[in-house]
């Protein structure tokens, strides 16, 4: 199996198409499921199965699910480790990348039991790219380590400079852009010798100059960067790859507009989207960057008008939360147009587009979460797995049963101070008068005498918006309260930082709890809100923020201090 590069330029890994049985059933019938499990010619079941991945990726999961449960019984540790690799780029395929990673691991277990160095390098690789696809690029990156070492240790050298290309990229989106860039001139360096030019080679090439020249633009190398993309864009030429050629397009463009060299930038981005098939029915995001970057120039240009028009008929096919994922850049994109609506004087459009870029920010974030969840979630299982694998193997059921007893006590005499501990805190903080925050608070508050006119009267200024209760609002923002106060966003950024030692997200955090706590204290409505209804109140979008918030503001969760207020009417 090769293994592929994470990058615009994927080797698709392709399932030859054999003569074997195909079915065209819309499941895994009775028939089906016994060859599958029974068939004594191993070739002629996985070229079964190779079929059906090809026609159908659902049907082609249940069906390595029953193959891998052939492996287990017969303890075959060939058909589990392709069972589970192909489980797993099955589920990569199709976006389910959480279960990527848990196959894609599981088959590496098996080629390090096997020591199997060629299955190692496909099943780390395959690990490496679904962590790639989730962000998490440290992850990702010690994946694609081990594969180049696989690599490495059975000669394949190209799959060694692919692995190394993945781990550079890795390094990008770390913006550790000095050492991929140092990396891709030594990979450039070897891809002229002979040895590296076998099947890979254009791939490894093209992906190559794709990434010097994202770290030479990165590092504001414009020139350098123009260089690798034009030498990319020589091969993509002779070998006729429209998409990548757009590609190629598209960079020169952005650096060309970094130069302010706009009129050689506008005709790059054109020749892009002339490359695009805007009449494909799949959706290509690579058009909508490109609007964005010619978006980008109008404005740079103060054609507030042209780029703001560029951007709203991306945003009319970009209709769902769904496309949105599907863009990188969509975040920008969304800023861009508020400020285009801010230049022109559209506070209904500006206030319109800076919801949506928050609302961007608020679901990516809660997609990193749910994402942390699903590890954690699987891990746990796996645990359990081994815990239970561990048992029936080696009897020790009462030594286990003594363990989990002992953690219990453990648990309980942890709950118990834990929950004194909480007690003492929640009493300390009904006979304060202020709400007990982290020492940097505390040491801010002290910072809150400024001797700067300028400052102290920006100061005095939040300090009457504060009586208008503006913080409970759902859109305060930094750029809304600086308009109110009549002062800029970096000033009273700097201000904050400088003088109350706080962001000016932590002071609005600390308004609204010290909101709440007033409220859950006198306010009898108040308390009989949800915890959803609350969070509502003091302008969180999501309860998790709110309990975030919290939590780091008086040390306590809001459930248990709630409970706490009800509990004690006479502190009330």
């Amino acid at each position: 199996m090769k293994t592929f590069s994470i990058n615009i330029l994927l080797i698709i890994l392709l399932f030859p198409f054999t003569k074997g049985l195909a079915f065209q059933q819309n499941t895994i019938s009775i028939e089906e499921k016994d060859f599958i499990l029974n068939h004594k010619q191993i070739d002629s079941v996985e070229a079964f199965l190779k079929t059906k991945a090809s026609t159908s990726p659902i049907l082609a999961k249940k069906a390595y699910q029953i193959y891998l449960e052939r492996g287990i019984t017969n303890d075959n540790n060939d058909i589990v480790f392709n069972s589970y690799y192909y489980l797993g780029d099955n589920a990569y395929n199709r976006g389910d990348y959480i279960n990527a990673i848990n196959y894609s691991k599981f088959a590496s277990e098996i080629a390090e039991i096997t020591n199997n160095e060629t299955l190692k390098l496909s099943s780390y690789t395959l690990n490496g790219n679904s962590f790639f696809a989730i962000r998490y690029y440290n992850n990702a990156s010690i994946q694609y380590q081990k594969a180049r070492n696989a690599a490495k240790k059975i000669g394949n050298t190209e799959d060694e400079i692919a692995s190394q290309i993945n781990i550079n990229n890795c390094w990008v989106r770390i913006d550790r852009y000095k050492e991929a860039l140092q990396s891709f001139e030594e990979i450039n360096k070897k891809l002229t010798q002979k040895e590296y030019q076998g099947d890979l080679y254009y791939s490894n090439f093209l992906s190559t100059q794709i990434g010097a020249g994202v770290c030479s633009y990165k590092l504001q190398k414009y020139d350098e960067a123009i260089s690798f993309y034009h030498g990319g864009l020589k091969l993509a030429k002779r070998l006729q790859l429209n998409e990548t050629i757009s590609t190629f397009h598209n960079t020169l463009g952005e650096v060309y507009t970094a130069k302010k060299e706009y009129k050689i930038g506008i005709q790059h981005l054109d020749t892009a989207k002339a490359l695009i098939n805007e009449n494909d029915k799949v959706f290509n995001q690579t058009l909508y960057t490109t609007n964005f970057h010619l978006a980008n120039i109008y404005f740079k240009k103060e054609q507030f008008e042209n780029s703001l028009s560029i951007l709203e008929e991306n945003f009319k096919v970009i209709d769902s939360e769904e496309k949105e994922r599907q863009i990188e850049k969509i975040d920008e994109m969304y800023d861009l147009a508020r400020q285009c609506s801010e230049k022109l004087h559209d506070s209904k459009k500006e206030l319109y587009y800076t919801k949506a870029y928050n609302k961007i920010k608020d679901f990516r974030h809660q997609d990193d979460i749910n994402t942390r969840d699903q590890l954690y979630n699987a891990d746990l299982i796996e645990l359990e797995e081994e815990k239970d694998l561990l048992l029936s193997k080696n009897n020790l059921y009462i030594i286990c049963l003594v363990s989990i007893i002992i953690i219990l006590f453990l648990v309980l005499i942890y709950h118990f101070q834990k929950q004194k501990k909480n007690k003492a805190l929640f009493d300390q903080l009904q006979k304060s008068t202020q709400i007990i925050t982290s020492k940097k608070e505390q040491v801010s508050t002290k910072k809150e005498f400024v001797t700067d006119q300028k400052a102290n009267d920006l100061f005095m200024k939040l300090k009457e918006l504060e009586k208008t209760s503006f913080f409970l609002k759902e859109d305060c923002s930094l750029h809304s309260t600086a308009k109110l106060i009549n002062t800029n966003t970096t000033y009273l950024s700097k201000m904050m930082n400088t003088h109350r030692g706080s962001s000016f997200n932590e002071y609005i955090n600390e308004l609204r709890i010290k909101y709440c706590r007033e409220q859950l204290n006198s306010n009898s409505k108040f308390r009989s809100y949800t915890i959803k209804a609350i969070a509502g109140e003091l302008g969180y979008k999501s309860v998790n923020t709110f309990g975030a918030a919290f939590k780091k503001h008086t040390g306590l969760t809001h459930s248990y201090y709630i409970k706490q207020v009800l509990s004690n009417p006479a502190t009330n």
